[in-house]
């Protein structure tokens, strides 16, 4: 146990960070972004310094704000600054900056600069160890990049913190983490949740947060947030979530110069109210947190947040204060809430921010008020918030002080509008509803604002005379103002009635004086009002009065409490008629109190109840008296002058007895029923249809017609639109019974028409009285009903045609309403009515002009809808018949009958005088409706009318032109649906042949050229093919070849179906028609009668769009009969379409591969059994063909077949065999058939016949034409018909084809690829395979086998091999015995050599050590083969090195003996190769042949490498190094690149056995050079390509080292050194001083590679050979005799090793004086010898230079440099100087400020050089004086120099 002070040691040890050892050190500053362990580590702080500020300065450029690092992070003095002895406070606010400026570059981390300056960051302050949660977070966003990799590579995993703890697997080896991983950890981690919030917001408040960083946050918080929610921890305590994310919000939403970030933050709400239940106060705060922070480009999502926000409230309370202050200050909030409402729910924001509103004390400005209006107006809101908007607004009204009247009426006209219901009616309904039922006080209300709330108060006009005009300004009290009023009245009038048809100029005065009167508390004003003499001294029955009042509570633009004032002053007046016991019948105000009723509003219902009750009081008192004294005089109120004295009207009302008054009153129940009545406005309109309908008991008929004729005088009377309406509704409510037979609809309706211009008289004057002109309309239209006898319906006819008024087409409203009431009321009318009606609407939407195209088309609205009798469309047709008769007979295409009837006369003189438009347009509307129907049993009959008409328009058809086609697809469809319908029917078999004319069906689908009309026709056969096949059957075959010629062509789904419906549907009952005429005779007589049928299909199968094509051939075949017709559509195509002797050519080629395709597919929709019949049918058609039998089918199959010659036969039948061969080549078959023949049934034996047949036809054929194109179809179709057997039967048949027959080789060939092909054989076909080896063995040993056919033996062999050599061994050997003999091995061709040496490959995989007997017998003789030279041998020596490469695999250790053969055949396959290559011409195939033999034969030495003993095999290649060097370069190069594959798999203590051998075999091969020189007649080597041999061999021997110790290296290295050495102990002369140097060259390259691979493991080795290396620097160049090309390459060789020495001396060798001082003179002096060659300046001051660096810790030792280089500076050759200048120039890149410290020494040289006799030497000192001064400062060198 360590003690206490070593345990403190060792903790101060482990956080010190400078105690590190100089290799960790090192390994600390090779932590790099941009570079690699290697590179990073040889580069100093400047360096990287110079690096990073590049790429900040262009940082600096892109974003100014980072420029303030400059004085810190990127200064030059933050060089020298140590974060590990700085202290905590400067490291805190090193930290601080460090984070600020992640942040601000945080946008920019994927461009180069941003890297380079983090290089800085990471090799200086260490951020990735100290730094490293910023850093992650920093990159985090960009987590799918690959500049993630390389961050997530350089962090240690000790430093990654415990809240990233999930990056730890992607940090070995560097991976991109997916989000998903980032998603699980923030929802499993709450800390790292807190620490990327805590960063996002840091770099928020700083302003730095940009695009990436905040769309990945938000993105990541809001799928977190969203896992959160469903995970059950997290829904128990969904407070957690909100703290998690609170922060965020808090801080988000404020900020407004992010609205990025802002936008995120509502993304975030918005998933936290989708998923959590949130308390209205935690919506609240969002809410005003939301508007608070908003701005200008955030506004529009932070709306919809807080709609959002107010949807998920659960209270009906309003919005917060602030939240309605905030939205109130948005310009537009309306308009955006209605476009937002468009999208999604506002209504709640809407409803609450409304109340909101109108909460405050005040409410009401002009703005607020519109506002709410936009909301109630436009919004869409559920009914309850609206309700509650509209009490709020009612309360807030009613509370409010109006102290500008603007805003009064403002408000007024909002409440108008609101009535109106013009933009919702729900608004008005609700309004209405709270008006009546919320107990709130309407009237005070109305008062207060001044208006009536129910339309738009009507403008009241100044009154006649001198009286003033009261209006909202007015500054006099109430009863001033009524004063005033009472003093304006005239004393006397000459007018009689206020209901007169003239407007009243009393009427604006009166209804001011009344209103104000009706405005106060008390009955004072009302009583001095109509107890002035303009009232008071009328008569009772006169209508001035009441007739005012009347005008009042009638009239919805008063207030209601002055309509119920007027009731009640009515009410006052019957009253005191009664008690006054005057005898006035007061009927005619019965009508207006019945309106009253139904007033919309409780208290003007109340008052009129009372008026009902004194009225019926009246009327009985009225009775009795007269009861009582009939000579009492009878008084009719306002008899004569009920609207106006002497007018029309008063004098077309239609007036009633007393006592059927009484009797109506008492007969309707109304008085029973007020109280209801009272309740509910709608009471008295059922009352009322009650009473006076058909159900009503209190009144007889004639009554009840009386009473009608009383209201509806009333209604034509009456010319105030709006009490026009009302008794209109009440007239209209009565549909049935005597009151609805006696409405005066006509009258009605006339009346309201036949005026001089409509839209004045009654549209612009509805607009004027605010009556809606449609709802008038449709109320005048309604009086026309069921009882109609036509007179009414004529007269809505005619105003759809636009008879009435000036202009008739601007009675667009009249026409559509009396379209729909036409609707309505049909089904109702008599048949006589709705044949006129029919007629009538027929002609006005076919005569109409263009112009009155709106008149025709309601006209045929009309027509559409309703159920026309079909007498009435058997009518039309037959008019329309007769005229297309007498128009045929005209263009002189058709009889005219003598004996027409009148009514065919006439409508054929019509159609000759009328334009043919007229004829065919009217034509073309019936069969519209007609089509439109649906078909019934009464449609049967129009099927010959159908048939007569289509053949009249066929004969005019030219003359009709265009629309022909429309015209005839309606008279097909037609025709089409009748026919379906009598075959779906019960009784589908009746007589239709006097109906139907096919003869004219021929003849349309052959005349026309619509595919839509050949389309509907083809659709027709088909559906008469059902009903009628006897018809159909007789024109059959000109619809199939025009199908052909046309229909088919056609692309698109419609006429697919067409052609689909017409083949299933015609051809059975034909077929079934010729087996009948045929009673069972031969097929060839069933072919003859479809051939023609057949042929235009295949004629059209070209035309026939491909992706159809499949489909109809299968369903014609189908439908024909497959096993009858099958062949016959094969054999058809074939002959069609395949160009076999015709043309070659790549379309030929592709054109019979798309017809073999199809023909296989249309086979294969059929089973297998199908399919064999129809191979020998076929079987039998090529051989009628070949024979030429003219009596055989073929001779109906094909055109002109008895007239070809031999020669076309031959053609046609292999055309057919062609065919036949891609059928039989179907997987699909081949399955089908092998299931069935397994059953063993009736059905297997069946198959087994046909495929007999199929033989044996087949072997006839081949027989008979045993070579030539037919014969090799024939095999194909052999090959392809037996592939259809199971395994064992077909070995059977396989054995009886090989033993002697024409097919041998094809049965082979089959067989072969029938086992290949079984990957799933079972045991009897296993056996059934193997047993049929020694037949296929004996051809093999047969000498009167060909060639050819030993080859397929062979290859069948090898496949069995393959396929069962594993299971059965013992075979396997037995054939091998067979193969290595004369008919195979040891056969003299050599495509059998090579067949038997693959297929002994696979035996050897097979057998395995049991291939041993047969090594003898094989080995030798083959690699004789591989020794055997000769041009075309390349495949033989292929395939023996993959039948060595098998042996060495399977049996290594029975290879050795064999081993230095291999070797020495695998050099010498090198020669033989090449020589392939020159013999041969073509070039590219014989490369590529050259390229397999390589890669073999580098297989087989690969497998030698890896298999056999290393010694063994490296003995054998050291034995075999002389050959390879014989054969030549690329057996050398074979050579060594299998040793070097050798030494890089062996392990080192096998390599360090061999190293001996090893060394000998080097010293051998790096004399290779010495070699080609001294032996070029025995070495066939180029000198050109003994460089790359040097370099291999190099690199060899690298891997030899890497593999030894220091023990066994050095004396190798003394070895290699001393052999080096020893080629300077031989005396030459100087004219072979080249021979000298050889061993030198290679020598030191071998060094500078071992220098760059093993670094300063090598540099001590320079202490054995620095003596000779500086032997051969001073001899090997010599100023005093001219440089050889190789002692200048060994020169630089030597420089070269050196150089890479000093740069990788990190033992301070060559700072070693002893190393030093022997090496730098001379090294130095070298300079001197630069004008020998322009090579050797640049290694000479790479070298010194690098000697320099090494050396940078002695500043003598620099100082001795700098001396010589000066010293060389003197020099008296130009180039030596500059060569010295240039060292001098790359000294200081090199050291940079270390080397100015020899400044003072250098410069008298510098001045010396600038006035130097050379130009360049001058220039060059210039650049070197400018290089000095980037360390030194600019200019000061100069002033030295001055």
């Amino acid at each position: 146990m360590a003690s206490s002070l070593a345990q403190q040691l060792q903790r101060i040890a482990a956080a010190s960070v400078n105690t590190v050892s100089a290799e960790r050190q090192k390994q600390l500053h090779s932590v790099s972004l941009l570079y690699t362990p290697g590179q990073a580590s040889t580069q100093d702080l400047t360096t990287i310094y110079s690096i990073a500020v590049e790429g900040f300065r262009e940082l600096v450029e892109l974003d100014p704000a980072l420029r303030k690092y400059e004085r810190s992070l990127f200064s030059p003095s933050s060089i020298s600054v140590d974060r590990f002895v700085q202290t905590k406070a400067d490291n805190l606010e090193l930290d601080r900056s460090i984070d600020d400026f992640l942040g601000l570059i945080g946008p920019r981390l994927l461009l180069k600069s941003a890297i380079k300056a983090l290089e800085w960051l990471v090799r200086k302050f260490r951020i990735h160890e100290q730094n490293t949660t910023s850093l992650l977070l920093t990159f985090l966003p960009y987590h799918g990049h690959p500049v993630f990799t390389r961050i997530i590579s350089i962090i240690p995993p000790k430093s990654l913190p415990i809240t990233l703890s999930f990056l730890a697997p992607y940090i070995s080896p560097p991976t991109c983490p997916p989000r998903a991983s980032i998603i699980k950890s923030l929802t499993a981690h709450p800390d790292f949740f807190s620490l990327l919030t805590t960063h996002v917001l840091g770099v928020l408040s700083r302003n730095h947060a940009h695009h990436v960083l905040v769309s990945f946050y938000i993105a990541v918080t809001v799928e977190t947030l969203n896992r959160m929610c469903t995970l059950a921890t997290y829904r128990k305590n969904p407070e957690d979530i909100i703290i998690k994310v609170m922060p965020t919000l808090i801080q988000g939403l404020k900020a407004q110069k992010n609205p990025e970030f802002q936008i995120g933050c509502y993304m975030i709400i918005t998933v936290l109210v989708a998923k959590l239940p949130l308390d209205d106060k935690l919506l609240d705060s969002l809410m005003a947190g939301v508007i608070e922070g908003w701005s200008k480009v955030s506004v529009s999502p932070a709306l919809a947040c807080v709609a959002l926000l107010a949807q998920e409230r659960t209270s009906r309370k309003p919005l917060p204060l602030e939240a309605v202050k905030g939205l109130l200050k948005l310009e537009g909030l309306g308009q955006m809430l209605v476009e937002m409402g468009t999208k999604y729910r506002v209504d709640e924001l809407a409803a609450g921010l409304a109340i909101g509103i109108l909460s405050q004390k005040r409410a009401f400005d002009v703005e607020t008020i519109r506002l709410v209006e936009k909301i109630l107006l436009e919004l869409n809101m559920p009914y309850a918030r609206r309700k509650d908007v509209l009490v709020k607004l009612i309360q807030a009204t009613t509370k409010a002080n109006f102290e500008n009247e603007d805003v009064r009426t403002e408000v007024a006209e909002f409440f108008v509008r609101l009535a109106e219901g013009s933009k919702t009616r729900q608004a008005a309904k609700i309004l209405h509803s709270l008006l009546q039922s919320e107990g709130l006080d309407i009237e005070t209300l109305e008062l207060s604002l001044q208006t009536v709330i129910k339309q738009a108060p009507a403008a009241i006009e100044a009154p006649v005379g001198n009286a003033p005009a009261v209006t909202a300004s007015t500054l006099k009290g109430p009863k001033e103002i009524f004063q005033d009023l009472l003093s304006s009245l005239p004393k006397d009038t000459t007018e009689t009635s206020f209901l007169a048809p003239s407007s009243s100029p009393l009427l604006p005065v009166l209804s001011q004086a009344f209103l104000q009167a009706s405005s106060l508390a008390s009955n004072v004003e009302m009583n001095k009002l109509f107890g002035l003499p303009l009232f008071s001294k009328r008569p009772a029955n006169e209508a001035f009065t009441l007739t005012f009042l009347i005008k009042i509570w009638t009239s919805s633009t008063y207030p209601v409490l002055s309509r119920a004032a007027a009731l009640s002053q009515a009410n006052k007046i019957i009253g005191a008629t009664t008690a006054a016991n005057i005898k006035v019948d007061y009927q005619a105000l019965l009508p207006y109190v019945l309106i009253a009723l139904a007033d919309q509003r409780k208290k003007v219902r109340a008052e009129a109840a009372n008026v009902l009750i004194s009225l019926n009081a009246c009327l009985k008192h009225v009775e009795s008296l007269r009861k009582k004294d009939k000579s009492i005089p009878m008084q009719v109120w306002a008899f004569e002058t009920l609207f106006g004295k002497d007018t029309k009207q008063t004098g077309d009302v239609k007036w009633m007895e007393t006592t059927e008054a009484r009797k109506l009153v008492r007969g309707l129940g109304i008085v029973d029923t007020l109280e209801e009545a009272v309740v509910d406005g709608a009471v008295i309109y059922r009352t009322v249809a009650h009473g006076l309908g058909r159900d009503g008991e209190g009144m007889k008929n004639g009554l009840k017609g009386t009473a009608m004729a009383f209201l509806a005088s009333h209604v034509i009377a009456t010319s105030d639109l709006s009490t026009k309406l009302q008794l209109l509704k009440l007239v209209n409510t009565i549909v049935s019974g005597a009151a609805a037979k006696a409405k005066p609809a006509v009258t009605i309706l006339r009346d309201w028409v036949d005026v001089e211009d409509y839209t004045i008289s009654r549209v612009e004057a509805c607009a004027q009285d605010k009556v809606d002109a449609m709802e008038m309309e449709k109320e005048i239209v309604c009086s026309v009903g069921k009882f109609d006898k036509g007179e009414g319906v004529e007269l809505l006819v005619n105003i759809i045609k636009g008879e009435y008024g000036v202009h008739p087409n601007k009675i667009g409203g009249m026409r559509k309403v009396s379209c729909v009431r036409l609707r309505e009321i049909w089904s109702a009318l008599k048949g006589e009515v709705k044949t006129i009606a029919a007629q009538r609407l027929l002609d006005v939407s076919t005569e109409s002009e263009e112009e009155e195209i709106d008149i025709s088309g309601e006209a045929m609205d009309v027509l559409r809808n309703v159920n026309i009798p079909m007498e009435v469309f058997e009518q039309w047709l037959q008019e329309s018949l007769i005229a297309l008769k007498g128009w045929t007979a005209n263009l002189g295409r058709g009889p005219v009958a003598d004996n027409d009837t009148q009514a065919a006369k006439r409508a054929r003189a019509n159609s000759s005088a009328s334009p043919v438009g007229i004829s065919i347009n009217r034509l073309t509307v019936v069969l519209e409706l007609l089509e439109s129907r649906s078909v019934g049993e009464k449609d049967v009959g129009l099927l010959k009318l159908g048939f007569g008409i289509l053949g009249e328009v066929m004969n005019v058809a030219s003359e009709i032109g265009v629309g022909i086609g429309y015209l005839l697809q309606l008279i097909l469809g037609i025709l089409s649906s009748i026919v379906n319908y009598i075959k779906n029917s019960d009784s589908p078999k009746r007589k239709l042949d006097g109906s139907i004319r096919a003869d004219v069906l021929v003849n349309c689908i052959r005349s026309t050229q619509s595919p839509q009309v050949q389309n509907r026709a083809l659709l027709l056969v088909a559906a008469l093919a059902d009903v009628a096949p006897e018809i159909v059957l007789h024109s059959v075959m000109p619809i199939f070849t025009f199908m052909g010629a046309n229909v088919l062509r056609q692309d698109d789904e419609y006429s697919a179906h067409v052609i689909e419906q017409t083949v299933q549907r015609v051809i059975p009952p034909l077929v079934k028609s010729l087996h009948r005429q045929a009673q069972a005779s031969s097929a060839v007589g069933i072919v003859a009668g479809v051939a023609e049928l057949v042929s235009s299909f295949v004629t059209a199968y070209i035309h026939i769009p491909v992706h159809r094509r499949s489909r109809l051939f299968i369903k014609l075949t189908d439908t024909l009969g497959a096993d009858e017709f099958l062949y016959v559509i094969l054999a058809m195509l074939a002959e069609k379409y395949f160009e076999v002797g015709q043309s070659s050519g790549l379309g030929a080629i592709e054109k019979d591969q798309e017809i073999v395709t199809f023909g296989k597919g249309v086979a294969n929709a059929f089973g297998g059994e199908t399919q064999l019949l129809a191979v020998v049918n076929y079987l039998d058609i090529i051989k009628e063909v070949l024979q030429n039998r003219p009596e055989g089918v073929s001779s109906y199959i094909f055109d002109n077949i008895k007239e070809v010659t031999t020669e076309t036969r031959a053609t046609i039948a292999l055309k057919l065999l062609r065919m036949l061969a891609s059928v039989l080549d179907s997987e699909k078959l081949r399955t089908q058939v092998g299931r069935r023949l397994g059953e063993g049934d009736m059905d297997s034996e069946r198959i087994r016949s046909y495929f007999t047949s199929a033989l044996e036809n087949l072997l006839a054929l081949g027989s008979e034409y045993s070579d030539g194109n037919l014969h090799n179809v024939l095999v194909l179709v052999m090959e392809n018909l037996l592939g259809l057997l199971s395994t064992p039967e077909f070995v059977k048949v396989i054995e009886t084809l090989i033993t002697n027959s024409q097919f041998r080789r094809s049965a082979l060939a089959t067989f072969k690829e029938r086992v290949a092909s079984d990957y799933r054989a079972d045991g009897p076909s296993r056996l059934a395979v193997l047993g049929i080896t020694p037949k296929i063995a004996a051809i093999l040993t047969s000498n009167e086998c060909p060639v050819e056919l030993k080859a397929d033996a062979l290859s069948c062999i090898t496949t069995i091999t393959t396929k069962y050599g594993k299971r059965q061994p013992d075979v396997v050997f037995d054939l091998a015995q067979t193969v290595i003999g004369e008919g195979a091995l040891r056969n003299a061709d050599q495509g059998l050599r090579v067949m038997a040496l693959v297929c002994l490959t696979d035996m050897t995989a097979c057998l395995a050590g049991r291939i041993l007997p047969i090594i003898p017998k094989t080995v030798p003789f083959s690699l004789e083969l591989l020794e055997t030279g000769g041009v075309g041998k390349s495949l033989v020596h292929n395939a023996v090195f993959v039948f060595l490469e098998a042996l060495v695999n399977t049996i290594p250790s029975f290879m050795s003996s064999y081993l230095q053969k291999m070797l020495k055949g695998a050099w010498a396959s090198t020669i033989e190769s090449e020589a392939d290559v020159e013999s041969d011409d073509e070039d590219e195939i014989e490369v590529n042949t050259d390229a397999v033999t390589r890669e073999l034969r580098a297989g087989l030495l690969d497998m030698i490498a890896k298999k056999m003993d290393v010694k063994a095999v490296i003995g054998a290649m050291a034995a075999t190094w002389t050959d390879a060097v014989k054969l030549g370069s690329a057996a050398v190069k074979e050579h060594l690149a299998t040793l070097k594959s050798l030494l890089s798999t062996a392990n080192k203590s096998q390599v360090q056995k061999m190293h001996p051998l090893l060394t000998g075999f080097f010293l051998q091969a790096f004399d290779i050079r010495k070699q080609v020189l001294e032996k070029k007649q025995e070495v066939d080597i180029d000198e050109s390509e003994v460089d790359e041999i040097e370099e291999l061999c190099l690199t060899t021997a690298l891997q030899m080292v890497m593999k030894l110790n220091d023990t066994i290296f050095k004396p190798m290295f003394l070895k290699f050194s001393d052999w080096a050495a020893d080629e300077f102990k031989v005396e030459v002369d100087m004219a072979d001083r080249d021979v000298l140097f050889q061993r030198s060259i290679i020598f030191y390259n071998w060094l500078n590679l071992l220098s760059e691979n093993l670094k300063s493991l090598v540099t001590e080795y320079y202490s054995f050979i620095l003596t000779s290396s500086i032997s051969l620097l001073t001899t090997a160049l010599s100023p005093k005799d001219p440089p050889s090309p190789h002692s200048i390459t060994a020169f630089l060789s030597v420089l070269r090793a050196l150089t890479t020495s000093f740069t990788t001396d990190t033992r301070d060798f060559w700072t070693s004086p002893v190393h030093f001082n022997q090496l730098s003179p001379v090294l130095l002096s070298s300079l001197s010898l630069v004008p020998l060659s322009p090579l050797l300046a640049t290694p000479l001051t790479t070298a010194i230079v690098e000697l320099a660096s090494s050396c940078a810790s002695s500043e003598d030792q620099l100082k001795a440099i700098n001396t010589a280089v000066l010293k060389v500076m003197r020099s008296e050759s130009v180039e030596v100087r500059l060569a010295a200048v240039k060292v001098e120039m790359k000294l200081y890149e090199k050291m940079g400020e270390e080397w100015l410290g020899l400044l003072p020494e250098t410069v008298p040289y510098i001045a010396e050089l600038l006035e130097d006799d050379s130009d360049e030497v001058e220039r060059e000192t210039q650049r070197l004086i400018g290089k000095i001064e980037e360390f030194l400062g600019e200019g000061e060198l100069q002033g030295m120099l001055q």
